[in-house]
């Protein structure tokens, strides 16, 4: 019981360690390559070592600088863990972080770090905020049951569900053809999203590297839209390292759509919706994409969506530009 009770009161223990001051240069540049001043850097960073506590905002150390005229700062402050991360903020433009931050060190005997070197550096590329407009957009918890084990159906993009009499939807994006089948140990879905209307379509771009925009910020109306995109999945009941797939988007992409088209007599598009759907896209037991933005004005070909003005009032949860 002894051995318990002096257990108990070691892990409530609060561990003494001796922090090191360090630096750390950062550089912030906008998606043009210039120099943004007076953008502010903020480092967060343990400032104390518990056992049992868990981590709470008071074992938090925080330090912050502008930038200069050059778009750099220097940001000193006291470091325990080696372990740091960075926050960087600017009027008009997105914000950015960097939450693995370290420096080089070493355990010492107190199960604190010894900071070899006390000064690093990092580097930000800020995406302006140029003209983000109200969409319909829905986030990474939606998720839409297929209807069957088999059929094509109607998706609305404004409204976030199929098309009726399978959802709420009454505009049709893109259609989903869709075929389920098992066979012994294996359950095989396959099949396409379609655009038939004339002049609809998508293209698929890799994400833009950013915390908060990561498309484009405008269709490229002269591109060339296709109009089916494959996926398909097998699961090996007895094998599940044998599985393979196939998706609409990776993790990496995003699928810029052009749908509610309208051509003149020669077949030339004339008025049109633009929307984006961030990857990945996956089609299995479930329809299930990490972000949708539909626009809703018409002819209007901006992709950057203003996260304060979501027309989808369905959707409570994190959305990004």
């Amino acid at each position: 019981m002894r051995g318990l009770i002096v257990a108990f009161l070691l892990s409530m223990v609060q561990l003494v360690a001796f922090p090191s001051q360090v630096s750390l240069l950062v550089d912030v540049r906008d998606d043009l390559g210039r120099p943004i001043s007076n953008a502010v850097v903020s480092v967060k960073t343990l400032n104390r070592l518990a056992i049992g506590y868990g981590t709470r905002p008071s074992h938090f150390l925080w330090a912050s600088n502008r930038t200069d005229e050059t778009g750099t700062t220097m940001v000193c402050f006291d470091c325990l863990t080696a372990d740091f991360a960075c926050h960087v903020s600017s009027e008009n433009h997105y914000p950015e972080k960097n939450l693995k931050g370290r420096y080089l060190a070493r355990e010492n005997s107190s199960l604190g770090m010894d900071i070899l070197s006390p000064v690093t550096n990092m580097s930000f590329v800020l995406r302006r905020r140029i003209m983000p407009v109200p969409m319909y957009t829905f986030g990474a918890l939606s998720k839409y049951g297929m209807p069957s084990k088999e059929g094509v159906w109607g998706f609305d993009l404004k409204k976030g569900d199929w098309v009726r009499p399978w959802g709420r939807g009454e505009t049709e994006d893109f259609k989903v053809e869709y075929h389920l089948t098992q066979t012994n140990n294996n359950i095989l879905c396959f099949g396409s999203v379609v655009f038939e209307e004339e002049g609809s379509g998508g293209y698929i771009l890799p994400k833009v590297k950013s915390g908060m925009l990561q498309s484009s910020y405008a269709v490229d109306t002269n591109a060339t839209f296709r109009t089916r995109f494959d996926f398909s999945a097998r699961v090996n009941l007895s094998n599940p390292h044998d599985n393979e797939r196939r998706d609409v988007l990776g993790e990496d992409e995003y699928l810029v759509i052009r749908s509610r088209v309208k051509v003149d007599v020669r077949g030339r598009v004339v008025s049109a919706n633009y929307s984006k759907i961030y990857g990945p896209f996956k089609i299995g037991d479930e329809l299930f994409f990490s972000q949708s933005s539909f626009n809703p004005e018409v002819n209007d070909p901006n992709l950057e969506f203003d996260v304060k003005r979501n027309l989808n009032r369905r959707t409570h949860n994190a959305v990004r530009p």
